[in-house]
């Protein structure tokens, strides 16, 4: 019944993915998800940007300065994704959350380059706390 109850809701958030699909809130999304990773204390500052301000074949990066805790996050802007524009933006809100998560992980002291381990947990994480727009991402992503 479990199964069938998180099914339900993954093909009712795509189909709210599909037909409503708002310009993301990033203030809103980033202090949420500072408060959840207890990073509250960290100046994190957000920029969405184009495809060239980015390494090659990334849609976000980070450059921290740990002594000052301060980050700052760019992410990919949505007219530079392959990805249909519903995607690119819920795109954009996991990317945010994937970044803030490789923070956390140098926080604790984790290998936070691993990037295997932070996709596992960035997945685990906004699962656990129903970011239904985050998730509609990894189901058409990953």
């Amino acid at each position: 019944m479990k199964y069938y109850i998180t099914e339900m809701l993954r093909l009712i958030t795509a189909a709210l993915m599909f037909f409503h699909c708002p310009a993301p809130d990033f203030h809103a999304n980033l202090t949420y998800w500072q408060h959840a990773l207890q990073l509250e204390d960290w100046r994190v500052s957000l920029f969405v940007v184009p495809a060239e301000e980015l390494s090659r074949n990334v849609v976000g990066e980070m450059d921290i300065v740990a002594q000052d805790k301060a980050v700052t996050i760019r992410i990919l802007r949505e007219q530079d994704s392959d990805l249909p524009r519903r995607l690119a933006r819920a795109d954009q809100q996991l990317t945010l959350v994937h970044e803030l998560v490789h923070l956390k992980r140098m926080v604790n002291g984790d290998a936070w380059h691993n990037e295997a381990e932070t996709v596992a947990q960035t997945t685990a994480l906004v699962r656990s706390h129903h970011r239904w727009r985050e998730a509609a991402a990894i189901e058409g992503l990953y």
